[in-house]
């Protein structure tokens, strides 16, 4: 666990869990990349579905697969 704590006053503890992060991020934003957004920061990489329970981003290939991420160690 990591703790933050900002100017506000909020205090707050984050699983630092790669697969907790994704699942966060994706109820964070609630969408995959677009396109535009993939070219920009995975360039040369085959478009994935970074969250695999929504579909894929504008002017992505609708049948775009899913990313597939590693088990955590347990």
């Amino acid at each position: 666990m990591l703790a933050t704590a900002s100017i506000d006053g909020t205090a707050r503890l984050w699983n630092i869990g790669f697969t907790s992060w994704v699942t966060t991020g994706c109820k964070l934003v609630n969408r995959n990349l677009s396109l535009a957004e993939w070219d920009l920061l995975a360039a040369g990489l085959r478009y994935e579905r970074t969250c695999p329970n929504l579909p894929a981003g504008p002017d992505a290939p609708s049948n775009s697969a899913s990313a597939q991420y590693p088990r955590p160690i347990q």
